[in-house]
């Protein structure tokens, strides 16, 4: 059974930077982003991440992106993965599917961006077993007059 909660279990790396540095990004997150119709993310692109697989497999991807608006995901905690709400300034992190590959060229790109992701539906390959999910994506480049208002979070784990 799912549990539903807002506060970060994921410990920031803010407490090893020196004095008057931010986190840019990081490899960890506060969540996954659940694929679900209708859940949509809203915030800035933090970075890309490989995600290391075994010898015999081909490595993966993921996006970070620090929230701008509640957005629903999933954490593992103990041995149990449970459902949790982030708010705003936490980091939400999002496996790369082949709709979303089209994010890696903004993070080479060296600009800030602030992307808007939402999941549609799940549709069927035709001829195969195989499914995807469709996205709406949006994208729009942070300047001086649309700086997101929020800031990373503290961690909430003492």
């Amino acid at each position: 059974m799912a549990k539903r909660g807002s506060k970060s279990k994921a410990a920031t790396p803010e407490s090893d930077l020196p004095e008057g540095f931010e986190t840019v990004a990081s490899a960890r997150g506060d969540g996954w982003y659940i694929k679900e119709a209708g859940n949509q993310i809203w915030g800035e692109l933090l970075g890309r991440f490989r995600k290391r697989k075994s010898l015999n497999e081909s490595d993966s991807f993921f996006y970070q992106i620090m929230i701008e608006k509640p957005v629903r995901a999933s954490r593992k905690e103990e041995e149990e993965t449970i459902e949790v709400t982030l708010e705003p300034g936490q980091i939400v992190n999002v496996d790369e599917t082949s709709s979303l590959q089209d994010l890696a060229p903004l993070i080479e790109s060296g600009k800030r961006w602030r992307v808007v992701i939402e999941a549609i539906d799940k549709v069927k390959i035709p001829g195969t077993a195989q499914t995807f999910w469709r996205f709406k994506i949006g994208k729009q480049a942070i300047t001086p007059a649309n700086e997101p208002r929020v800031k990373p979070r503290e961690s909430d784990v003492s």
